[in-house]
């Protein structure tokens, strides 16, 4: 599911940012209506499904607050920053931090500092993260935007990575360009 929102910048060049935009939210709104009626013991037929089947064993009994913040992650990067610079971010957070969590969940040696992260996952994440940021930008700027966004999902931050990672890489992808 993560990954998906490598789609959102070539769906958003495809149709226009406005109405992308607007369907993030859509979808946000139809969640959240979902994740309520969860919390009272009805359920959204396919929308609680997909939440059953992909929210951790902590999200299953509350509120799962994790796709929001991946959607206003997402949404608050393709309406800052412009494309290319937007699609690039939103690739290497989408592919980049699937990736380290796919790997980092399998195998892999805790990494000091932030023993929920692991050195395999951080360079599975590292590399895909580049992989997918060429697809916007050029490959020196995606390998700078790939270290940025892995840097920030290593550090125990106090505000949701889903939120920082695409913003913060978008920043630096800026400055680059």
């Amino acid at each position: 599911i993560h990954a998906s929102g490598f789609f959102v910048p070539v769906i958003a060049s495809l149709i226009s940012v406005p109405v992308v935009a607007s369907l993030i939210c859509f979808i946000a709104g139809v969640y959240t209506i979902s994740e309520l009626l969860r919390l009272e013991g009805r359920e959204m037929p396919l929308i609680s499904a997909i939440t059953r089947h992909a929210a951790s064993q902590s999200e299953l009994y509350g509120f799962a607050v994790a796709p929001l913040y991946f959607a206003l992650g997402i949404l608050l990067t393709l309406l800052i920053f412009p494309s290319p610079v937007s699609g690039g971010a939103i690739a290497i957070f989408a592919l980049g931090d699937s990736a380290a969590s796919i790997f980092g969940g399998f195998i892999g040696k805790r990494l000091p500092y932030n023993r929920g992260k692991t050195l395999e996952g951080s360079l599975a994440g590292f590399f895909l993260a580049f992989l997918a940021g060429t697809f916007f930008v050029a490959p020196w700027i995606a390998l700078i935007g790939a270290a940025v966004a892995m840097t920030i999902e290593y550090l125990p931050l106090p505000i949701n990575d889903n939120v920082l990672i695409p913003v913060f890489t978008a920043l630096a992808l800026t400055l680059l360009v």
